[in-house]
């Protein structure tokens, strides 16, 4: 069932939901990067790195569909090929020319010609590339399916620019147009200037609807779409539609631009190098235009949770987009819950077509379907599959090609039934990948690591694989930095991003570059703490973790300022003479080569030490009046949390439009699949004593079902790897006797390390561990530490010492820990001791410390969580 509606939403409906978008202000993944003064909304996901110089983004599908059906222009996808030009209205210039005449217009002629209002989507050719990605890796950039949006676009009609040139025809001279951007788009290509182009006889077309645009949504372009100036082809793919517009070229011949040439083929089944051998980019036939057939569900949303509440009535609706190409109208959706076999039709709804019977607009369809048909679904799956007014639908499985464009196969969202403790179920819905560095989603978070179902194979050429794994050999370009007349040192974040090693580390905080390398011996949280920031900006999570002292910390270890695109140094220092400048000599190393006897079970790793990564909270159970055990899911039932025994996590959160983030330990182990837990003690404020509580515990406290937490890990320098032996640092230390003090929730990390060693057969370390807390009702795991030590009396040795109240007939320790437990509960130290400490600062550095090093503990059998 389809039917055309008219716009849904007026142009005043339209302008108040771009207010409601706009941009605050320069998003932290823009930090350090060439396009640092441009707001862009948080919405926009980026999926290419920094030192790529320039921003790919695109909005996650939640985030597409609840703008509404036309796109805010903040969450248009962007595929931008450099650093984002800064143009003005006021001087920008564009010239149409022939063989034979030239004309030049500035905006203010060009808005005074007659203008056209078109509403169209525009779709990139790499929308849902991640998917082939995951198969394969690809070239490009990575988009989920949100490269698309649709818009209303206003500017002059090409066809009457045109006509001021004296083109109104096609001619033997006049058989294409060419369009071009500015010089210096894309840096590292000859002149970087971006350049394709359309027949003449589709410019000239009025069915056609091409424009050279300067509105969008009734607002002047922003400079991430093309400000002043770009073109707009409806129903063509977003390559052929450039930005920032310079030139307009009346010629006989189709341009031979790299960017026109290479850089959109849909190419057979080979790799990269064989197509260049076989001269396939040179083949016109392969060449991606007119955007196909495609569609995507965006309801039920990524890791969505619906109950099931055993009502017979109870229904769900799956929603969705579908769009075709070449203004061919979408006549059906239709969704199948058993893996493809059967088919039911969608309710769908489309804009009404342009005056020549033109559909540029996308369609939105919805299916209704009872819960219990989602619960029986034979392949625990919904697909959905577009057909069109030519009789096209979408394939049933992907096709890879080496560029990664194209991919129309028919969505597919798995449906996992989850059990919970109260006999009831909800059903949780995930889709192939999430946008981004995300790596969530059924096809797994590496890429080139999906393995398909027979049914399901796809072919991907040998070659591939094989360049894939040679460009990951291949050594970084060194990049040059600069030095101005006044000798300041000016650094690159391409330069920097070299410098991404355990034993080179160069790290940015506020602007300014600095050489971490010989401060991590120092360094009090580990050198892992700052090795995982190597090469990156890491001003937010600095602020949010380090005190003023830190700051000042930082000073010795300073190499210079980063460049930015308003640096203008004078002189260059070579890339022979940075490269002259040796990495400092890492810590000395003693190895046994005893292996790691706690490995991780098999599946896709959930955990990014170079990026955080956000878990949604799935069940919160209270242990007391102020502690919590928080579960989160992992990014699907079969991830691995994939935490080293010892290491732990840093967890991040926006509060007060301020990064919070601390480091926690989970008490679970690797062996729970699909999830992870953590307990937590909330610090609430307390208004006699001025203390305004815990930020982040107080923020983890009003955290709803469905809320998201920002992990990043694994963080530590200690590793316990079995039957002893653990890592402090780079030293392998062997203990067949470990002390521990711990306070409070620094019982975590014991937990941790004694869980792990427990489970290794034959291993025979033996635990003494004084916990100290304020009360009983204080005590953390309190259980849980009982029973194992009346399973293991012989290796699990526990003191506890209350400080304020004390249950009646209590024979353990009283008051704070004091040196005298040490002395009485600790076996006499010797070379197969070590010992643990967590907890408050004073407990650990006035107290716990300096006890331990009377009673004979060296700095390498001392572990400080």
């Amino acid at each position: 069932m389809t039917g055309p509606i008219g716009f849904l939403e007026t142009e005043e409906q339209l302008l108040a939901k771009e207010t409601l978008y706009a941009p605050t202000g320069v998003t932290p993944d823009d930090a350090g990067t060439c396009d640092l003064w441009l707001p862009r909304h948080h919405g926009l996901h980026r999926i290419t790195e920094k030192r790529e110089r320039k921003f790919s983004g695109e909005p996650s599908l939640a985030e597409l569909s609840d703008a509404g059906y036309l796109t805010p222009t903040t969450l248009h996808y962007v595929d931008n090929k450099g650093p984002v030009p800064r143009l003005s209205d006021k001087s920008h210039t564009l010239t149409l020319a022939t063989n034979n005449r030239t004309r030049t217009f500035n905006m203010r002629q060009l808005r005074r010609m007659r203008a056209a209002t078109v509403p169209a989507t525009l779709v990139c050719s790499a929308n849902r590339s991640k998917e082939l990605s995951m198969l394969q890796a690809t070239p490009g950039p990575n988009f989920g399916p949100a490269a698309v949006a649709t818009s209303i676009w206003t500017g002059v009609p090409l066809r009457v620019l045109l006509r001021k040139i004296g083109v109104t025809k096609p001619s033997e001279g006049a058989q294409f147009v060419l369009f071009r951007g500015p010089k210096g788009e894309a840096p590292g290509k000859g002149d970087g200037m971006v350049e394709t182009c359309i027949p003449i006889a589709m410019a000239l077309d009025p069915a056609s609807d091409v424009i050279v645009a300067y509105k969008q949504n009734y607002k002047p372009l922003l400079p991430d779409q093309g400000f002043p100036l770009r073109v707009v082809v409806p129903g063509w793919v977003c390559a052929r539609m450039v930005k920032w517009l310079t030139t307009i070229t009346v010629s006989q011949f189709e341009s031979e631009n790299v960017f026109h040439l290479f850089d959109n083929k849909i190419l057979p089944n080979m790799s990269r190098m064989q197509a260049l051998k076989q001269g396939a980019f040179l083949n016109p036939e392969y060449k991606y235009d007119v955007a196909n057939l495609n569609s995507a569900v965006w309801s039920p949303k990524h890791d969505e949770l619906v109950k099931v509440t055993g009502d017979e009535g109870q229904r769900y609706t799956v929603q969705g987009y579908a769009h075709s190409g070449g203004g061919r109208r979408v006549t059906r959706v239709e969704v199948s819950l058993d893996g493809g076999s059967q088919w039911e039709l969608a309710n769908v709804t489309c804009a009404a077509p342009n005056r020549h019977a033109k559909f540029w607009c996308w369609s939105i369809w919805s299916f209704a379907v009872p819960i219990s048909k989602l619960v029986k679904s034979a392949s625990k799956s919904i697909k959905c599959r577009a057909w069109d007014d030519s009789n096209n639908t979408q394939p049933s499985h992907m096709s890879w090609n080496c560029l990664g464009l194209g991919n129309n196969a028919q969505f597919t969202v798995k449906i996992n039934q989850i059990s919970l403790p109260d006999g009831s179920s909800v059903l949780h819905f995930e889709h192939p990948t999430e946008p981004g560095f995300k790596s969530g989603g059924w096809m797994g978070g590496l890429v080139g690591e999906y393995k398909p179902p027979a049914e399901e194979a796809v072919a991907v050429p040998v070659a591939a694989a094989a360049e894939v794994v040679e460009a990951k050999k291949a050594p970084k370009a060194v990049v040059a930095s600069k030095v101005d007349a006044s000798g300041k040192r000016f650094i690159s974040m391409a330069e920097v991003e070299l410098h991404d090693k355990e034993d080179d580390v160069w790290i940015v905080v506020a602007g300014k570059v600095y050489d971490a390398t010989k401060y991590l011996p120092e360094h009090p949280g580990g050198a892992d703490s700052i090795t995982i920031n190597a090469g990156t900006d890491t001003t937010e999570e600095f602020e949010a973790i380090h005190s003023k002292k830190a700051w000042k910390q930082l000073d010795p270890w300073y190499i210079g300022e980063l460049a930015t695109d308003d640096t203008e140094p004078s002189s260059d220092v070579t890339a022979s003479d940075a490269a002259q400048s040796p990495p400092a000599p890492a810590p000395a190393v003693v190895v046994t080569g005893q292996p790691d006897l706690l490995p991780f079970p098999a599946g896709p790793i959930a955990l990014n030490a170079k990026k955080r990564i956000p878990f949604k909270l799935i069940s919160r159970e209270d242990v007391s009046w102020n502690s919590r055990i928080y579960t989160y899911a992992l990014q699907s039932k079969t991830h691995v949390w994939g935490l080293p025994v010892g290491k732990h996590v840093m967890c991040a959160a926006k509060v007060d439009d301020k990064l919070v983030m601390r480091a926690y330990t989970p008490i679970s182990k690797n062996e729970e699949l699909g999830q992870f837990r953590l307990l937590i003690k909330t610090y609430f404020p307390d208004k006699e004593r001025g203390d305004s509580g815990g930020a982040m515990t107080m923020h983890m406290e009003s955290m709803k079902i469905g809320d998201e937490l920002e992990v990043k890990g694994p963080i530590g320098h200690i590793q316990y790897k079995g039957k002893g032996y653990w890592m402090n640092g780079k030293e392998e230390v062997f203990s067949s006797k470990m002390i521990m003090i711990a306070g409070g929730t620094g019982i975590t990390p014991m937990w941790q390390l004694i869980q792990g060693a427990l489970q290794v057969p034959d291993d025979k370390t033996v635990f003494y561990v004084i916990y100290a807390n304020q009360s009983w009702d204080d005590i953390l795991l309190r259980d849980e530490l009982e029973d194992l030590a009346k399973k293991y009396p012989d290796r699990l040795k526990m003191w506890h010492t209350l400080s304020r109240s004390q249950p009646a007939g209590w024979k353990q320790g009283t008051g704070r820990i004091t040196e005298r437990m040490f002395q009485e509960f600790f076996p006499k130290h010797d070379q197969d001791c070590a010992a643990f400490l967590c907890g408050p600062d004073g407990m650990i550095y006035d107290c716990g410390v300096p006890w331990l090093k009377n009673m004979g503990y060296t700095d390498n059998r001392i572990g400080i969580f």
